[in-house]
């Protein structure tokens, strides 16, 4: 039945990915650092590209602005181990706040069975829910692992088709 006219709405409880990031949310120097980490990457990810055109149009001759063909080779290299920094540090601090939500979430959960009077403890299965408990927060630990790196991917991907209709090679052929 909808509520009367009037009436103040009741409000829903957080969904599960609110609840995980909530959870998440305690480690608040972890996700800066992941957040960090990865954005970086991402903007070296994108820059990358740029470069090795600039270093391509500077070897073939196209382009001759005084520019050494060594400093964008240099940026390169840099970069690349810009990149590879910022990958690795994605992985340990992801894994990191993954396991530790994971250790929050399973000690919360043992507290909570611990607490229970013992008709309370009788009348569940114990083992099942810790059973099934186990692997669902395997799987949150998974998610929180893999998160940052599916947000630099959607991240990257927003970049690079924002700029498609700028780039001369994605545009259409003249003759349509």
């Amino acid at each position: 039945m909808p509520p009367a006219t009037g009436s103040t709405p009741t409000t829903s409880p957080p969904g599960w990915i609110r609840k995980l990031l909530g959870e998440a949310w305690r480690y608040r120097r972890i996700v800066i650092v992941t957040l960090t980490v990865t954005m970086i990457a991402v903007a070296v990810d994108v820059v990358m590209p740029l470069l090795a055109k600039g270093a391509i149009d500077r070897a073939t001759g196209v382009i001759d602005d005084g520019l050494a063909l060594s400093t964008i080779i240099t940026g390169l290299v840099v970069l690349a181990f810009v990149r590879y920094a910022c990958h690795f540090g994605r992985r340990v601090f992801a894994g990191r706040l993954a396991v530790n939500v994971q250790n929050n979430l399973r000690r919360r959960l043992l507290d909570t069975l611990l607490h229970l009077d013992g008709r309370s403890q009788h009348q569940i299965r114990t083992g099942q829910i810790v059973s099934r408990s186990i692997s669902d927060i395997q799987v949150v630990q998974g998610l929180l692992a893999m998160a940052p790196l599916s947000l630099g991917a959607a991240c990257r991907w927003s970049s690079r088709s924002e700029s498609w209709p700028i780039s001369p090679r994605c545009s259409p052929p003249s003759h349509w």
